[in-house]
């Protein structure tokens, strides 16, 4: 025996020094998972933040010469510097479309492109937004006279009020250029940007122009102000990506760059092609080594049960020593107590006699327990009424609450039948109801029901007690564990035995301090 305990612990502490390899392993292969995927995430947040400065600069610089284009003393006259000006401002920035001044009523007065000379822009919702407001700004993507533009537009202000707007109406085709350069060695990645409906007024790739990305949880957070790195499936190429977002300033948008995960992970799969090899092998190791474990341990098991077997009888045969020649002298002692205080006038002989049949009464249900026990039962199963039995145990029940005011409600919805051992039963059942009156030294009420669930019977005891204690809950039926001063640990323990060992049945124990205690008890029928 002692050879093999060494043995065993060598192979225990072999085990956990591979556990511990193992855990060492699986940490480092995580923390490079996590550095090449971050790093990953990282380069492409600096790519994003350069994309929204260049953006950002960009529009910045159209709405700074737009600014200075306009007459300061008549911002929505045109003269001649004011032309000079936007012609130039033209010529710089090819991609702008026309170039416009309207007044406070949204009339064009001057526009480099004369379709527009009679055209107002009232009906743009950017119009309004700019005359309630001294920032410049850009425009959703809209559609004018059958192509897709944008407008970057300034306020013009005479006396701290504005009294009109100039406008750069962009091709947002040619905004591409701004863009592609930033990903041209990065296949598959796209890079734009979208307005404040989410829809792409830019991006690197100019055939998606147009299309919508709300549905983008990225695309959300950034035109509520937000940043934001997350891996989603694409609405533009319907496969998964890891889409990094930012708002532009003032929230007039937001900056999207999106990559393939396969591209963004290849790394780590790389990683993961040499790294995961050894954890498979540490896995194997460690299993082999607890196989053998359970292996010798379910051997011990099997002596163990042998040796408690052979304790159980040898205490039964004592247990059924002890109590014959317990119980013997208990007879005389309780024969000639009441004998003796039937011929005694004395008024406290009388109480103390009492006292003492009381005490060998309770030392007889003790003994009771201890015995049934200790002392392997043979089942006797018969067709027997489980409702009947019920119902017996609610008339034994009743004279014990009587005495400690306890109202006792029993209720059946049939009579179900089952093989089993009903004295067993019987007993186990008014052990419960026992314990619940006790529960109950000021009073309450006693529920005892019955009826049937599918293919079992289900049985319930509830009590308006003193409750018991969520941690001794789960303590509930060993032996002798109890919470009464006066209890024996026994009661409970041969309900379990005869509930959940002898007759296969289920006990739910559900309780509250102060409010009451409640047995859920589901036996098989079949």
């Amino acid at each position: 025996m002692v050879g093999k305990r060494d043995y065993g612990e060598k192979q225990w502490g072999l085990g956990s020094i591979l556990l511990l390899f193992l855990l060492c392993t699986v940490g480092l292969v995580s923390m490079t998972l996590e550095g090449v995927q971050q790093q990953c995430v990282d380069k492409n947040i600096s790519i994003l933040h350069h994309g929204t400065d260049r953006v950002s600069n960009y529009f910045t610089r159209i709405q700074g010469v737009l600014l200075t284009a306009a007459d300061p003393d008549e911002p929505t006259w045109v003269n001649q510097g004011t032309l000079h000006r936007l012609q130039k401002l033209g010529i710089d920035y090819p991609e702008i479309i026309s170039i416009s001044i309207a007044d406070e009523e949204g009339s064009v007065i001057y526009s480099t492109y004369h379709h527009l000379m009679s055209y107002s822009l009232n009906t743009e919702k950017y119009f309004h937004k700019a005359m309630n407001s001294t920032r410049p700004g850009i425009s959703d993507l809209y559609t004018k006279l059958g192509n897709r533009a944008l407008a970057v537009y300034v306020p013009l202000m005479k006396a701290g009020k504005v009294v009109g707007l100039i406008q750069a109406v962009v091709d947002p085709y040619l905004l591409n250029n701004l863009l592609a350069d930033l990903i041209r060695d990065r296949e598959h990645t796209f890079l734009g940007i979208t307005d404040t409906n989410g829809v792409i007024i830019a991006f690197s790739h100019p055939q998606y122009i147009g299309t919508s990305l709300t549905r983008l949880e990225s695309i959300q957070m950034a035109l509520q102000g937000k940043n934001a790195a997350i891996t989603e499936t694409s609405v533009l190429e319907k496969d998964w990506r890891l889409v990094v977002t930012r708002p532009l300033a003032d929230n007039q948008g937001a900056v999207i760059l999106s990559q393939p995960a396969r591209a963004v992970y290849s790394p780590v799969v790389a990683v993961l092609r040499y790294e995961i090899p050894a954890v498979l092998l540490w896995v194997l190791l460690i299993i082999v080594l607890i196989y053998r474990k359970v292996l010798q341990a379910s051997h011990r098991e099997v002596d163990l049960m042998a040796l408690q077997a052979e304790k159980a009888n040898a205490v039964a045969e004592i247990a059924a020593s002890v109590a014959h020649e317990v119980r013997n002298p208990l007879t005389g002692i309780r024969g000639f107590m009441q004998l003796l205080s039937s011929r005694t006038k004395d008024p406290k002989a009388h109480e103390y006699g009492k006292l003492i049949v009381e005490e060998v009464d309770r030392v007889e249900v003790i003994i009771g327990e201890f015995l049934s026990l200790a002392k392997p039962h043979s089942m006797r199963r018969t067709k027997c009424s489980l409702t009947g039995i019920l119902r017996s145990v609610y008339l034994l029940a009743s004279g014990r609450g009587i005495y400690n005011g306890v109202d006792i409600e029993f209720i059946e919805t049939e009579s179900i039948g089952m093989m089993a051992d009903g004295a067993q039963l019987k007993q186990a059942f008014l052990n419960l109801c026992t314990n619940s009156i006790q529960a109950m030294p000021n009073g309450g009420k006693l529920t005892i029901a019955v009826k049937r669930e599918g293919t079992r019977a289900f049985v319930l005891i509830q009590d308006t007690g003193i409750g018991i204690r969520p941690e001794h809950i789960p303590r509930l039926g060993e032996r002798f564990f109890t919470t009464k001063d006066d209890g024996s640990g026994l009661g409970l323990a041969v309900v379990y035995r005869v509930i959940e060992d002898n007759h296969r049945g289920k006990i739910e124990v559900k309780s509250v301090i102060n409010q009451g205690t409640t047995f859920r008890i589901w036996l098989p029928l079949e």
